[in-house]
């Protein structure tokens, strides 16, 4: 699998996950990465960026379905 098919999958899932509002943050996220990619950035780079942006994303979803269960 190729660095640009692993970011569009994860962050196609997480961007089908998140609440409206934070749809944009999720496509800078993607896109940011794609650039990397074209850009050649280095290795460790890339997946530090990669790793924190999926985990900020992921975080931010998991925090908006715990409020939204804590409602119901």
């Amino acid at each position: 699998m190729s660095l640009r098919k692993l970011v569009r999958f994860a962050f196609t899932r997480i961007h089908s996950l998140c609440s409206p509002g934070h749809e944009p943050i999720v496509k800078r996220h993607k896109e940011s990465l794609e650039n990397a990619i074209k850009d050649d950035v280095p290795t460790g780079e890339f997946i530090d960026t990669f790793l924190r942006n999926a985990h900020a994303d992921v975080d931010r979803v998991e925090h908006e379905l715990q409020a939204f269960l804590a409602r119901t």
